[in-house]
């Protein structure tokens, strides 16, 4: 697949109002994470991004659905986050957002 229709799926799907999964697949060291954050980073300067929050994660070293479920709820981040690494205050806000919808 070439890199422009890639680039336009991650479009396609940054743009789309319903709540999806994509997975970006490639050798090692090919820039799969490097593409991903200069096309959020640009989607988000388009004002370009349907959804308030995202997560990006890497399933390197996830061995089951638990640890895959805790690096969503780990790397989630709104918005106004983008381009930044997660941190303990990001933590503190995907907490307390997850105990807002909960009850």
């Amino acid at each position: 697949m070439s890199a422009v229709l890639i680039e336009k799926e991650i479009e396609r799907f940054l743009a789309s109002p319903e709540p999806e999964v994509l997975c970006l697949r490639g050798h090692w060291g090919v820039g799969k994470t490097y593409s991903w954050e200069q096309i959020l980073r640009r989607a988000r300067d388009k004002n370009a991004i349907a959804l308030d929050s995202y997560a990006y994660v890497s399933l390197f070293g996830r061995d089951s659905l638990d640890q895959l479920k805790y690096a969503i709820f780990e790397n989630g981040m709104s918005l106004a986050d983008i381009g930044n690494e997660p941190t303990v205050e990001t933590f503190k806000s995907n907490a307390a957002a997850l105990f807002k919808r909960i009850g």
